[in-house]
């Protein structure tokens, strides 16, 4: 089964995670809104990892179901192969404060 073809589940943790990371919203508007990503397909998932509503999560498949378990936030780089280098080289990444502000240039 395709996950666009599956029901998308939040749970309060990963709600808590987006709120910090992110942006404020309330559990409703980010679960409602990953449900119309994910159907449309609209999302890119690598392994455990899912980039849905503009947000890096891990996911699991519980009960025919994807469930969001934790964000890691909105980031200008990949995220799985960020957390992969730091296995890697036994280093660590800061999750908070991803967002970039308006006109503000990543080189």
């Amino acid at each position: 089964m395709n996950l666009n073809e599956m029901l998308l589940e939040l749970t309060v943790h990963a709600h808590e995670q987006y709120t910090e990371r992110v942006s404020p919203a309330t559990f409703e508007e980010i679960r409602d809104a990953c449900r119309e990503q994910l159907a449309a397909g609209d999302y890119r998932r690598d392994g455990e990892f899912i980039k849905i509503y503009d947000a890096w999560w891990i996911f699991t498949i519980r009960e025919g179901k994807v469930v969001l378990i934790t964000c890691y936030g909105n980031s200008h780089f990949d995220v799985p192969r960020a957390l992969a280098w730091t296995r890697r080289h036994d280093d660590r990444i800061t999750l908070d404060n991803f967002q970039i502000n308006e006109g503000q240039l990543i080189i």
